[in-house]
């Protein structure tokens, strides 16, 4: 698969590709932070929960976007094998998923650090201790969310569901699949 990569593109296709890809982290880079301080101007100069909103989850973009779409990009003046091009469509589609849930988690956090900041000095332990709460339980349920399809994504969802079941839903499954079969 690697030599067939390396023997139908040139060296002018490797230069294009390797070029894209380094100019579109670049300018992502420069765009992020631009974005970000001019977010965080507005955000506090205006003082709205959206612009502090943005802020946030625009600080959660991590380097895997930047990968993502620059090897996206550097692939467009490759010509790949069918199984590569295959594989750099399934990287790509996690990497962005994997973005996504990083943009959640920020968000949620967020939101409950504003949700829980109002209120009575009186109680702000117990509302310090609900918004940790809230903050695990909510992971909890975002890592399954990304996870999941990333991993159906891959092929992998029917072995990912079976080894959610447990030994228990597992002897029960196979128990039903060899009383369907006799």
């Amino acid at each position: 698969m690697f030599r067939q990569l390396i023997a139908s593109n040139t060296l002018q296709d490797w230069s294009y590709a390797l070029l894209a890809a380094a100019v579109f982290i670049v300018v992502l880079h420069f765009l992020r932070h631009f974005l970000l301080q001019r977010l965080t101007n507005i955000a506090q100069n205006m003082d709205n929960v959206v612009g502090n909103f943005l802020v946030e989850v625009l600080s959660a973009t991590r380097i895997l976007l930047a990968a993502a779409i620059s090897l996206y990009i550097a692939t467009s003046f490759l010509t790949l094998p069918t199984a590569m091009d295959k594989l750099v469509d399934r990287v790509f589609i996690g990497l962005l998923l994997l973005q996504a849930g990083f943009w959640a988690n920020r968000g949620l956090d967020f939101w409950l650090r504003q949700r829980f900041a109002k209120g009575d000095a009186s109680d702000e332990g117990s509302r310090a201790m609900t918004r940790s709460l809230l903050t695990f339980i909510g992971r909890l349920a975002l890592r399954p969310m990304v996870l999941l399809p990333i991993l159906g994504k891959q092929g992998l969802i029917g072995t990912v569901l079976v080894l959610s079941l447990g030994f228990g839903g597992i002897a029960r499954r196979t128990d039903g699949q060899q009383s369907i079969a006799v």
